[in-house]
């Protein structure tokens, strides 16, 4: 019973990140990665692009139109990281399939968007070092494009620290999901 109500907080914590110190995130972040399987396979079911275009649009709209509307900016980093956690927990062989639907909107939302040009938070830069690690061992399966989608949320293309080098690419589903990208 213990064990479920602290892998609740947990997700709690995490997913409003910015509104705890962080000693609580990285407490979260231990709890979720001792029990991430299970969390993951509850977050694939739960996470789904029309959560994150319910209400996207909107913000995207406000925060356009002030940049210091920090409500929108929280709910847009918000969405931004359950879009990541939805690329990165999908399974393989959906992934070509989602990015053509809701959620390849949802991301080309995110990155039409000025979020890119913020500074990033500090939990955002625990996952793109985790993202980034996965992604310096290179591009070898339709799984790792999942992260690769997930890290573009987070880096400008034009960025120094660009990821997708064409030769590192070896399957033909990886090309055609990068591809519509």
């Amino acid at each position: 019973e213990r064990e479920k109500l602290d892998l609740m907080r947990a997700t709690i914590v995490r997913l409003h990140s910015q509104l705890y110190k962080p000693e609580e995130v990285r407490w979260s972040e231990k709890v979720l990665q001792q029990h991430g399987k299970l969390i993951a396979d509850e977050l694939a079911q739960l996470n789904t692009p029309e959560q994150f275009l319910a209400s996207l649009p909107q913000y995207l709209g406000e925060y356009q139109k002030d940049q210091t509307n920090q409500v929108a900016l929280a709910h847009i980093r918000h969405s931004r990281r359950q879009l990541a956690d939805y690329f990165v927990n999908l399974p393989a062989e959906q992934l070509e399939t989602a990015y053509s639907g809701e959620a390849g909107k949802a991301h080309q939302m995110l990155l039409n968007s000025t979020i890119k040009y913020e500074a990033t938070t500090d939990t955002e830069q625990s996952l793109i070092g985790q993202l980034e690690t996965h992604l310096s061992q290179g591009i070898k399966t339709l799984k790792d494009v999942g992260y690769l989608l997930a890290a573009s949320l987070y880096r400008r293309a034009d960025s120094e620290r660009c990821w997708l080098l064409t030769s590192s690419l070896s399957l033909p589903s990886c090309r055609s999901v990068i591809a519509k990208v």
